[in-house]
């Protein structure tokens, strides 16, 4: 009775992994051995477990749902490595997709018996860590860029790697199904920057979704033309930056360095371009002008076609 009342207790600080925080390890690591959860494993690995799996998501599970070779202790010394598939289907499945699948596993990441929930320890501050562990330099430019720089001021939404590459169904930029593939990265920096309540909140501009797919680069891109400029060729991958910074690909100063990249007409004045045009009186007056003539001449022209056919028509019958 007193042992099924101290794993309800245990359960009801695992739900609460908050709590794990404030509680003191001396004091689980007390539940876990009155509960005797890992059994005759204490008798070699007892450090391991004090000092890893006190503070890992894995601390209700016992040894052998990992390890379920094990026949009889002691152990051989050589072991099989333990499958996550077991418990964690679909991460596995979609891991298995990844261009990380066969030259990672999933502790190179996420620890071995000390495994790492990002969202309790860390959050996307980790993940930028455990990423730039292999991937230097694109670490080095995320954490020049504004991006990075709201999430240690604590922005909840400012994006981190795997808001944009996904967790673990990592894929190369060259596969049509990546969301950083050139079709899909507009879509992908959208889910940002097409926000209303994110754009509203941080003061971003928005629209930035639709009125490039009404730009020239938008509408060739959407028919196919995957060399034409999306975000990224325009705001860099991952040192990106806002306009007024001088270190950014869009500052007024660097706009023919960026732009020049695909035109090389250098007699073009590319700082006075805008990309970002909405059609709206108080935001681009010329534009919206030559928007409502269009409107209005074009529903004229249609209007005088089809009085032309009925008046043909009534000229015929007679």
């Amino acid at each position: 009775m007193l042992k099924k009342m101290n794993l309800n207790v245990l359960i009801a600080i695992k739900k609460l992994r908050w709590i794990t925080k404030f509680v003191k390890i001396a004091t689980i690591n007390l539940f876990i051995f009155n509960l005797n959860l890992y059994g005759d494993c204490l008798k070699c690995h007892s450090n391991l477990i004090k000092d890893s799996l006190s503070i890992s998501p894995h601390l209700l599970l016992n040894c052998n749902d990992c390890h379920s070779e094990f026949e009889k202790v002691p152990h051989p010394l050589k072991i099989e490595k333990s499958s996550c598939s077991s418990c964690h289907p679909e991460v596995v499945m979609n891991f298995e997709k990844s261009v990380h699948f066969n030259k990672l596993k999933c502790f190179e990441c996420h620890g071995k018996h000390k495994t790492i929930s990002f969202k309790v320890y860390g959050g996307k501050i980790l993940v930028q860590e455990k990423c730039s562990s292999c991937h230097q330099k694109e670490g080095e430019e995320y954490k020049e860029s504004i991006h990075f720089s709201g999430i240690k001021k604590g922005i909840k939404d400012a994006p981190t790697c795997i808001d944009c590459h996904y967790e673990h169904k990592i894929l190369s930029p060259l596969s049509p199904e990546s969301p950083v593939s050139p079709k899909k990265i507009p879509e992908t920096c959208a889910k940002c920057h097409e926000n209303t309540r994110i754009t509203s909140l941080y003061g971003i501009p928005p629209r930035r979704f639709s009125t490039y797919k009404k730009s020239y680069h938008g509408i060739f891109l959407y028919k196919g033309e995957l060399h034409t400029a999306n975000c990224i060729s325009c705001h860099e991958y991952h040192k990106i930056l806002p306009s007024s910074n001088p270190e950014s690909s869009i500052h007024p100063s660097n706009l023919t360095i960026t732009c020049g990249k695909c035109h090389k007409d250098k007699e073009w004045k590319l700082k006075d371009v805008k990309i970002h045009v909405e059609a709206k009186k108080e935001v681009s007056f010329g534009v919206y002008v030559v928007r409502v003539f269009y409107i209005c001449f074009i529903s004229f022209l249609g209007f005088m076609f089809l009085l032309h056919i009925i008046l043909d028509l009534r000229r015929r019958r007679k």
